[in-house]
Parts: structure tokens; sequence; C-alpha cells
């Protein structure tokens, strides 16, 4: 109902509602992601994303969803509010060590517009590196990295935890995030676009591939 609610409205009116998709604030059956009372907006970007999120869950309920999005874009509230969008019943978000503080300074304010859900953890990545079974303690079905290009070297400590975790637990979905993907080559993400997107992955699997590309 929320897709079907979604794709009869024009891209361009989304933003006018500050949410996914429309609604009649008094029509209890419709969810919403804004708060009452509220007038933020979404960023044009940050629809996109969305309405992506959401066509994908529909078509393909076992991928995730790769968000290339630059500096300025609202990649935190893009991942502050996907789990609120999307099914999953243990979301954690992962962030490099310097932006948790931030994270958890701006949410009481974030939490005053928009509907951000109260079970989400937040961890960072280095926290990964020295806890090997991290992921598994929270019991994540749902991991958003912001910033994923901290797991580009598949060789690193923590992106070979991180894909372990994604092999032993196909049921987690993953939503990636950052605006500099294949900074040197498709080789940076081309792991982690796999874990992402599956089948539906972009780039090739295999070195000889990636090499010519």
């Amino acid at each position: 109902a929320r897709l079907e609610a979604l794709l009869r409205v024009p891209l361009l009116a989304l933003p006018e509602h500050g949410l996914g998709w429309p609604g009649s604030p008094s029509d209890p059956s419709r969810r919403t992601c804004r708060c009452d009372g509220s007038c933020q907006r979404l960023l044009d970007v940050q629809v996109e994303v969305f309405t992506e999120a959401l066509v994908q869950e529909r078509a393909h309920p076992e991928r995730g969803v790769v968000v290339r999005v630059g500096v300025g874009g609202g990649k935190t509230l893009i991942s502050l509010l996907l789990p609120t969008l999307l099914s999953c019943s243990r979301p954690v978000l992962l962030v490099p060590a310097k932006l948790r503080e931030k994270t958890h300074r701006i949410l009481p304010e974030v939490r005053r517009h928009w509907r951000v859900r109260s079970d989400i953890l937040v961890h960072t990545y280095e926290e990964v590196s020295v806890r090997p079974q991290m992921l598994d303690e929270l019991g994540a079905d749902m991991v958003l990295c912001d910033e994923s290009h901290r797991l580009a070297r598949v060789s690193a400590g923590r992106t070979r935890r991180v894909l372990r975790f994604a092999r032993s637990h196909p049921e987690c979905r993953w939503v990636l995030m950052s605006g500099t993907f294949d900074r040197r080559s498709p080789r940076d993400s081309s792991h982690l676009v796999e874990v992402s997107l599956r089948d539906g992955a972009y780039l090739p699997r295999h070195d000889g591939e990636l090499e010519s590309w």
C-alpha cells in the first residue's frame, strides 16, 4: 500500500509532503515520516533515495540499497529515516567514530521533525574492528553504513568481519552510503555492492573483469 500511494503522485510533488509518499494527516492508515506540525521538507535527492528504496523493497525484498550522495545531500537524515520506511526489526547504523557523538547530539532535534525509530542502534566501524562478534550480538537485520568507503579495503579487519557476517546472515539487508565510491577503481566498492544488491549488483564480481573496468 505504501508503494502504490507513492507511485500515484508525481515525484516532484513529494517534497511538499516532507516524506517519501503523500497522505492526508487525518488518515491513520498512511504511514508518515514527518511529525505533525513540522514544516521541514526533504531535499530532492532524499526523495529520490527513498523512492528507490521503496521500489527496491517491493521488487526485491532481499536486497539493500546503494546510496551515492555527496556532501550536503542529507545522508544523516537518510540513514535515520530508512529504517522507518523499510521493513526491519533490528536496524544498526555504522558511522566513523568521529561522527558517533555528532549523530547522538542531533538526534533530539531530528526527532522533533521526523519519526526516527527509537530502537535504531548507532555504532562505529572502529567497534567492528575490535569486537568481531558485535553484529552477531546486536542481531542486526538491517545495517546502514554511513561513509561506507571505510570498508573499501577487502584486506582490512573490519571489512573482513562485515563480509563474514553478511555471508552468514543472508537475511540481513545492507544500506551503503557514500559520496566517494570508486575513488580509485571499481575494486573499492564491488564487494560492497554485491553484499547489498546481491544478484542485482551492477559491478563485475570477478577480478579479471574488474581489472578490465
